[in-house]
């Protein structure tokens, strides 16, 4: 509000108010002639204000008129030459002094094309000391064509008077001042379009990006230097209303994908809007006709979306203070100075309560504040993404230890031999399984399933690992060894819990122990005949109380030549698309590959769960399988 007051005041300062169409020139320093002109037409005879075109002064149906001011000059000032500067102009002018041409530029045809050679480019003119009158009193004349009617100065209040030299410094200020907001902002937007591929904020950069296009696109356009790019009306008047098209569109998408807002309606119809504006205003370029219609029902309705959209703007802003979304202040702030001098130009155009218009700077100031909110989030975003990269590094690592922490080995003996799979669901996983050799003949297998994923499962799988290496003089005994694990591990699993199947296969009395703690059956393929064993002793699972103890199933090694454990991932595999692979599918599959080699069953059996589910093995579970085969 503070800048908005400076800027207020220290442009007034410079400006004199005309109000009976005469003005006193008192030293050759620039002075305003901004305000109330005579205006004179066949149909109208009246004060108008010269700094705004007559049809928002409630002239219609005009397309020519004339402004007329005089300017009293004393005669110990008309030692030099002077000047004049006039802001765009619609659209064909002629200017006088005294009757004498001074400039004259632009035409207007009477069927309805566009103008050719237009008058609104923002520029100065040179007025000789021959063109003044012996009198003290000049009168100064604007003839202004206006295109369908709409006439008048249109662009800004940049219409001053003054000695040569020192006009030619107030038009170069000024126009430094134009192209240097404009500037500011086509900067600021290019450098937001670099970010657009960015994505985690890729969509509210793109909206930014072309907001703040469109507003420098404006800029150029309502001072008329779009003609410094090319001479041409149509080019002009698309660099002006650009920003009617896509502001409403821009601020909202903006404002909705930086606070995090969910209005799909809202979005679909500012879309809607936007195309149905940008068409409308193709249409108006093919067939100039139709600029009477757009200028007296399109574009207010535009400017009522714009403010309309300003306001859920401000709604958005508010609603991310609340919720102390970073930049969210910074936005509001920026805001808050845009529609103040939105606010001061519809005071501007409806009165002369102010003499100044301040959108330009409106628009800079509340582009460099969401800039700079889009920069602290892009800041946050990068350390956040640094951190992750860090972050996945240690996990990398982790999954590394945890890799490690598994057998480095397949078991192979003149007695059996082993082949295993492991598929975490995440980089790091919840399942384990490991071997204890006491010898060729005795050996025994382990298989177990944290619950959960990642960090915190694998966490207690490296204790897991730990304890289980702790009981090997219980390896020949299942129950005890899984009763013993339990009792260790039940202090820290807190809500975790773990299941596990422990099978000891002694080769010299020919004979299996199996025990399990809450574990999926396991599988025992027959020697003799295509038919399989479920089985599945009595236990619950570790966790479950601090004192368990475990149920163990004897059987005669001769009965088997195959085992296979395995974790509930590749049983519930496919479960997020309610097809779960299921224990009926894994038993007609393990029948279905009697003769297999172990790698050749463990490659078949991911391509028949993705093959039934739809999904890989570890996409709902980690997974994890064992394959012995006794030889």
């Amino acid at each position: 509000m503070r800048i908005l007051c400076v800027l207020l005041f220290s442009t007034s300062s410079l400006c004199a108010f005309i109000e009976k169409g005469e003005i006193v020139v008192h030293d050759r320093s620039p002075v305003s002639l901004a305000g109330y002109w005579r205006f004179d037409t066949p149909q109208v005879s009246k004060f108008l204000r010269i700094d705004k075109e007559w049809r928002m002064q409630n002239v219609k149906g005009v397309s020519r008129g004339v402004f007329s001011l005089v300017i009293t000059v004393p005669q110990h000032l008309r030692t030099r030459d002077f000047g004049v500067i006039l802001p765009p102009v619609s659209t064909s002018i002629t200017l006088r002094l005294n009757g004498k041409v001074i400039t004259q530029k632009g035409r207007v045809d009477n069927t309805l094309r566009y103008p050719e050679h237009s008058s609104e480019m923002f520029r100065w003119y040179p007025i000789n000391l021959e063109d003044f009158s012996s009198d003290a009193e000049q009168r100064l004349t604007l003839e202004v064509t206006g295109f369908h009617g709409a006439g008048g100065v249109f662009g800004a209040s940049h219409i001053y008077w003054g000695g040569i030299d020192e006009i030619q410094q107030k038009f170069n200020w000024l126009l430094f001042s134009i192209v240097f907001v404009a500037a500011a902002i086509f900067v600021i937007a290019v450098f937001h379009f670099a970010l657009v591929g960015d994505r985690t904020h890729r969509r509210a950069n793109l909206h930014y990006v072309l907001l703040t296009l469109a507003m420098a696109f404006h800029v150029l356009g309502m001072n008329g230097l779009g003609y410094y790019l090319f001479d041409h009306f149509l080019l002009n008047a698309v660099l002006i209303h650009f920003l009617i098209a896509l502001f409403p569109l821009t601020i909202i998408g903006f404002t909705l994908r930086y606070f995090r807002l969910s209005f799909p309606r809202l979005r679909r119809v500012t879309h809607l809007y936007s195309t149905a504006v940008v068409v409308f205003l193709i249409v108006v370029a093919i067939f100039p006709k139709a600029i009477p219609f757009y200028l007296d029902y399109v574009l207010p309705l535009a400017l009522a979306a714009m403010a309309l959209a300003l306001a859920f703007a401000f709604y958005g802003a508010l609603v991310g203070v609340r919720r102390k979304i970073e930049g969210a202040k910074t936005i509001t702030a920026g805001l808050f100075v845009y529609g103040a001098c939105v606010l001061n130009d519809v005071v501007f155009y409806y009165s002369f309560l102010t003499p100044v218009k301040l959108a330009e700077y409106g628009f800079l100031i509340s582009a460099i504040c969401m800039a700079l909110a889009l920069a602290g989030r892009l800041r946050k975003s990068t350390r956040e993404k640094e951190e992750l990269r860090e972050w996945q590094k240690e996990i990398t690592l982790a999954a590394q230890i945890q890799r490690s922490a598994l057998p480095q080995r397949q078991l192979q003996t003149p007695y059996l031999i082993t082949a295993s799979l492991f598929k975490p669901m995440k980089i790091i996983g919840g399942d384990f399984f490991a071997f204890f050799e006491v010898s060729d003949r005795k050996v025994g297998f382990f298989i177990a399933d944290v619950s959960g994923h990642g960090i915190a499962a694998a966490l207690l799988v490296n204790m897991l690992r730990s304890v289980f290496f702790e009981q090997r003089q219980a390896a020949e005994n299942p129950p005890e060894l899984l009763a013993n694990m339990n009792r260790i591990l039940y202090p820290h699993l807190n809500e975790q819990f773990i299941t596990a199947a422990y099978c000891f296969a002694d080769l010299e009395k020919k004979c299996l122990r199996v025990s399990q703690a809450g574990h999926p059956p396991l599988f025992f393929i027959r020697t003799r005949e295509a038919k399989l064993d479920r089985i599945k002793p009595k236990g619950h699972f570790l966790g479950f109380s601090p004192e368990e103890s475990y149920g163990v199933e004897e059987l005669d090694l001769a009965d088997y030549k195959r085992l296979f454990l395995y974790s509930d991932g590749i049983i519930e595999a496919g479960t997020i698309r309610g097809q779960p692979y299921s224990l009926a599918h894994l038993e007609k599959y393990l029948l279905s590959t009697l003769g297999f080699r172990q790698q050749e069953l463990l490659e078949g059996l991911e391509r028949d769960i993705e093959v039934q589910t739809g999904t890989p093995m570890n996409a709902d579970d980690d997974s994890s399988c064992i394959v012995i085969d006794f030889l």
